[in-house]
């Protein structure tokens, strides 16, 4: 199964919750494996493992391995891996993602300090790193990219502030790529946990948060993520959950900033139906729309309830041709979702 994930603050998380849908793909470490005045900020199940300084806010809640300096600083790191059958070097992968970076952020400029590419390294793999700005949300962001390639795939290491800000925080990303770690690409089969599950269902959700997820015994457990699970090797069909602070919005706000986010940046955007309906024991409202990425025709459902100070949005994404196989056991899981 080609395993990957992708790209800002609040609008960025919105469309990594997009892009785990529609690509998605494991780190532990021990404590003496953390570099001093560091923590580990990558998810369950990371191919590597991403520390940045204990002050710093993780993001691993979302489903995505990274962190942000503070509320109010929109400062953020991430780390993803893509597995690109089409790109044999890292020159030819930046290519082909810059040429989607400008496609879709406003203003992007390449290489703004020149000298495209230089020689970089992450972790103990030689890299090469990429300075590009864009205007997202009417802000002016600097963007950096370090670039590795192991075991046949292409690691991604992302630091991006406002322009302003942009020099005050280098240094420490220059360490945090420089004790950045790669895993050994050992997949071990997820043991099945039904305790307490309903009738042809198992859990599909880390212990660690503040909800069940359950989805039926013949799906695959995504252990990358916090919360998911896809069809199968040949059907990716999938589903997720993330949660996000969600900073005194409603829900149709959230859904606003969410619905302006996916058209700025997703071709073919468009929403077809929203209702009411409940998530587990809450009631949510639930979006169904279409897009199109790397050529592809994708349908989703977005269910997002509020629950305390956060949002949950539950995800489930298919080919278009696909959505309506599984609609049934979607609406099910839905059903059967458990709020702790």
């Amino acid at each position: 199964m080609p395993k990957t994930k992708k790209v800002f603050a609040v609008s960025i998380l919105l469309v990594c919750v997009i892009l785990v849908s529609v690509f998605n793909t494991g780190c532990s470490a021990s404590n003496s494996d953390i570099p001093d005045g560091m923590k580990l900020a990558s998810v369950d199940g990371a191919e590597f493992c991403l520390y940045v300084p204990t002050s710093w806010m993780l993001n691993t809640e979302s489903s995505m391995s990274g962190a942000y300096y503070s509320i109010s600083q929109k400062t953020v790191v991430y780390a993803d891996v893509y597995t690109d059958d089409g790109c044999e070097t890292i020159e030819q992968f930046w290519e082909k993602i810059s040429a989607r970076y400008d496609a879709e952020y406003k203003d992007f400029k390449n290489d703004v300090e020149g000298g495209s590419g230089e020689a970089a390294t992450l972790g103990d793999k030689n890299a090469k790193k990429y300075v590009f700005s864009a205007t997202i949300d009417g802000d002016d962001y600097k963007i950096a990219q370090y670039i590795a390639q192991n075991e046949g795939k292409f690691f991604v290491f992302t630091y991006s502030a406002e322009t302003e800000i942009y020099e005050q925080h280098l240094k420490t990303v220059e360490k945090m790529a420089k004790v950045f770690s790669f895993k050994k690409n050992e997949k071990t089969p997820v043991a099945d946990r039904t305790d307490g599950a309903p009738e042809s269902m198992k859990i599909a959700s880390s212990d660690k948060v503040e909800y069940v997820l359950y989805v039926p015994s013949k799906w695959i457990v995504d252990s990358s993520v916090t919360a998911g699970a896809y069809y199968s090797d040949t059907d990716l069909s999938n589903v997720n959950v993330v949660s996000y602070y969600g900073d005194e919005m409603t829900i149709t706000e959230y859904w606003d900033m969410c619905d302006a986010e996916y058209k700025a940046q997703f071709s073919n955007y468009s929403l077809h139906e929203n209702y009411k309906s409940k998530l587990g024991s809450r009631n949510t409202y639930v979006y169904i729309f279409t897009l199109s990425f790397d050529g592809k025709d994708y349908k989703m459902l977005q269910a997002i309830s509020a629950y305390g100070e956060l949002m949950y949005t539950f995800t489930y994404t298919a080919e278009e041709e696909l959505f309506d196989s599984h609609l049934d056991e979607v609406k099910l899981m839905m059903e059967q979702f458990k709020f702790r």
